[in-house]
């Protein structure tokens, strides 16, 4: 049964290129990067959002196989200017 769950499993390896940034997989918040483990999620296509504090954002759809471990990085677009 074990064996069976698990072909239904995969992860995800999150790399974002800021830190402090919220992360949503799926449209859920899962937290704010870094995120230190690896995320599991079912097989199938997923969609990784990050927004920073700053203005910046970045996305990306991944599809994920029964047992991979998806890479996923994400560099933030340039912070939102302030203005004065």
């Amino acid at each position: 049964a074990l064996q069976a769950l698990r072909a239904r499993v995969g992860r995800i390896v999150l790399a974002v290129s800021r830190d402090g940034a919220e992360v949503f997989l799926d449209d859920n918040l899962i937290g704010k990067s870094p995120i230190a483990s690896t995320i599991p999620v079912n097989v199938g296509q997923h969609r990784v959002s990050v927004k920073h504090p700053d203005g910046g954002t970045g996305s990306k759809v991944v599809e994920v196989a029964g047992g991979e471990i998806a890479e996923v990085a994400i560099a933030l677009s340039e912070p939102t200017p302030t203005e004065t």
